[in-house]
């Protein structure tokens, strides 16, 4: 392939990863901006306190979907463009830096806290709810329910919290599958 192709493929590419990564932002700032409201608002309905769950989780399905899709991005040009850019390695120094601080963190901190706005807005939701569930004195199991339940909720932020923060697993996969592509397309062409 023709060096000045090459260098539009990189560069259209390296956009698109620029596009993602300023949605998954303003995602991000949307979801806190409409949970502090939300948790401002002063209200009677008790159920008002669990709604941000309704606005974090499904912002961060969306943030995971644009981290995985910059980590496609991000291998495909690493395995397939940057090889042939003599000079041009921003993904493979970045890559070769990750994982550099991933080792040098491994043994200091076992748990990311990258994207912990969302575990803590979730937290926040719960307490306040809690406080309102005062009157709620655990009688039967519906009231063990409406107290415990929404830490279901909890649970399921802090799962996608950890799949935001697998980035670098998911780029690592990615080249994987895009050098196995390579090896088939090579193979083809013989």
């Amino acid at each position: 392939m023709d060096k000045e192709l090459i260098c539009k493929e990189y560069e259209i590419l390296h956009g698109e990863i620029e596009k993602k990564i300023e949605l998954q932002n303003n995602l991000l700032i949307f979801m806190v901006t409409a949970t502090i409201i939300t948790i401002a608002v002063e209200s009677e309905n008790l159920l008002l306190y669990l709604f941000p769950f309704f606005i974090i989780i499904p912002t961060m399905n969306r943030i995971t979907y644009y981290r995985k899709a910059i980590a496609r991005i991000s291998a495909y040009m690493i395995v397939f463009l940057e090889p042939k850019l003599n000079g041009i390695s921003w993904e493979t120094r970045n890559l070769q830096l990750n994982r550099r601080n991933d080792e040098e963190k491994k043994d200091k901190r076992k748990i990311k806290l990258d994207y912990y706005e969302c575990p803590l807005l979730s937290v926040v939701c719960y307490l306040l709810y809690l406080c309102e569930c005062k009157a709620y004195q655990l009688r039967n199991f519906e009231d063990l329910v409406k107290m415990a339940g929404p830490v279901f909720l909890i649970a399921i932020v802090i799962y996608l919290t950890y799949r935001i923060n697998e980035f670098s697993k998911d780029r690592e996969a990615m080249m994987n599958s895009w050098k196995n592509i390579e090896v088939i397309e090579k193979r083809v062409k013989k």
